[in-house]
């Protein structure tokens, strides 16, 4: 179930980690994201996966793979 407050933005993570939006970080600070943004980043991610045959951030550890993603 999604959470949208009165910001008409979204509260709640989903995602697979590693096509995750830097924007659904913020959820952890109850900051809220543009839901279109982040599915825009996932596709971008899908597409640099299918052209470049790898993930654009990769970790085996949770909290290090979304610094990577939240250092652009």
């Amino acid at each position: 179930m999604l959470l949208i407050k009165d910001d008409s933005l979204l509260h709640t993570t989903c995602g697979t980690p590693n096509y995750v939006a830097p924007e659904l970080l913020l959820v952890l600070n109850d900051r809220g994201y543009d839901g279109a943004m982040a599915e825009l980043w996932s596709c971008g991610v899908i597409l640099f996966v299918l052209l470049a045959g790898y993930l654009p951030f990769e970790d085996s550890n949770l909290m290090n793979l979304y610094k990577k993603v939240s250092t652009l």
